[in-house]
């Protein structure tokens, strides 16, 4: 690595140690993070903040201390982060391309559908589905339910849900 690109090396594995866990599959943090940590380690941030993040997307490999501690058979990689869940947290696009990957390895005849669930609120979810198209993971699809306790649920409503078919089926 160039020694330009130390400070940046240092930055990235400053956070990603104050955020991993032994098991993560992702390490989520935030552009503050940055500013914040050179701030702390002394380092001359750029004038462009993103050059980071980018360099270790297009430009050079992360350091080895972080390459070292992927989950077998996998490798970090930064992602810019996807659709917002409620709160301050990330649908995680690694994990949604991962699936395709997967789908696409093991089932190359089949049409891959990613899915993934997060909390809105209290009581209430988000189901998203993901297709995968030429310009990257798109969400396909978006519904919301409301989390209720089984006696506050009518036939009628379990007809509904049981009869309905699924868009793009």
């Amino acid at each position: 690595m160039a020694d330009g690109s130390n400070r940046y090396a240092k930055l990235i594995e400053n956070i990603f140690n104050k955020y991993y866990r032994e098991g993560d599959q992702e390490v989520a943090f935030e552009r503050e993070d940055l500013v914040h940590t050179a701030k702390k380690l002394r380092i001359k941030l750029p004038k462009n903040l993103g050059d980071v993040v980018y360099s270790f997307r297009y430009r050079v490999n992360l350091p080895e201390s972080i390459c070292k501690r992927a989950p077998e058979g996998f490798e970090w990689v930064i992602r810019p982060t996807g659709q917002a869940k409620g709160g301050t947290d990330q649908l995680g696009i690694v994990q949604i391309e991962q699936d395709f990957a997967l789908c696409s390895a093991k089932f190359p005849n089949l049409i891959c559908r990613s899915i993934a669930a997060q909390f809105v609120e209290d009581n209430l979810i988000a189901l998203f589905s993901f297709e995968l198209g030429e310009n990257g993971v798109v969400i396909s699809d978006e519904k919301h339910y409301r989390l209720v306790p089984p006696e506050q649920m009518t036939d009628e409503d379990l007809a509904n849900y049981r009869n309905r078919a699924f868009k793009n089926a």
